[in-house]
């Protein structure tokens, strides 16, 4: 194994509940939030055209995106408890 996979099963096998989500979920929600930030800035320069079929389509297209992440980020949560409970019964 390499250092960082060593690193990732420390994480979730030895150190405290607590601090282990907030090791990883920092990196997600940095994610999430850089996602709603793009779409702010790309709504605001959109919206300086005056063009509501853009804007509209811009609009239209952050749900399709939101369920999109929300759909990743549930297999990524899954996978993660799956790996949890494997490293939690000692299977490697």
């Amino acid at each position: 194994m390499s250092e960082k996979e060593d690193k990732r099963i420390f994480t979730l096998s030895r150190e405290k509940p607590a601090k282990a989500v907030i090791k990883m979920g920092v990196p997600l929600i940095a994610g999430m939030f850089i996602m709603v930030l793009y779409n702010l800035v790309d709504t605001y320069f959109i919206g300086l055209m005056h063009d509501d079929y853009r804007l509209a389509a811009v609009n239209l297209a952050y749900p399709v995106m939101m369920v999109t992440i929300a759909v990743s980020n549930m297999i990524g949560t899954g996978a993660s408890s799956l790996i949890a409970r494997c490293l939690g019964a000692g299977d490697n």
